[in-house]
């Protein structure tokens, strides 16, 4: 199996003793026997902003060969249709334009279709 002998990392974007933490580290303790090779899983914290700071670092650095998972807070996925600078900011050229409401102040998501 691809895992055997493979150390996996579960990063959670919340400090450690949060609810996510806890159960990140509960899920880690029983997910290895349920993966291929039964890989040890270690759990790290990354916290800050929301959990933006972990997922931007996971997005630009990787690694991409399935031995990193992410643990977001659950408002990371509609985090860039609420906040426009974060959608631009995060991922640039994602696919996005700011309107001029942006500057303004009215309110809209702020993001023109590509």
């Amino acid at each position: 199996a691809f895992f055997r002998g493979k150390t996996l990392r579960l990063i959670v974007g919340i400090a450690v003793g949060s609810g996510y933490d806890i159960n990140a580290r509960l899920l880690a303790r029983h997910m290895a026997a349920h993966i291929p090779g039964q890989p040890t899983i270690v759990v790290q914290n990354q916290p800050g902003a929301g959990s933006l700071t972990m997922t931007n670092a996971l997005y630009h650095t990787g690694p991409f060969d399935g031995t990193v998972m992410g643990a977001s807070f659950n408002g990371m996925p509609t985090t860039p249709l609420l906040h426009v600078c974060l959608a631009r900011c995060t991922r640039p050229g994602a696919g996005g334009r700011a309107r001029k409401g942006d500057r303004d102040g009215r309110a809209g998501t702020g993001l023109d279709p590509v």
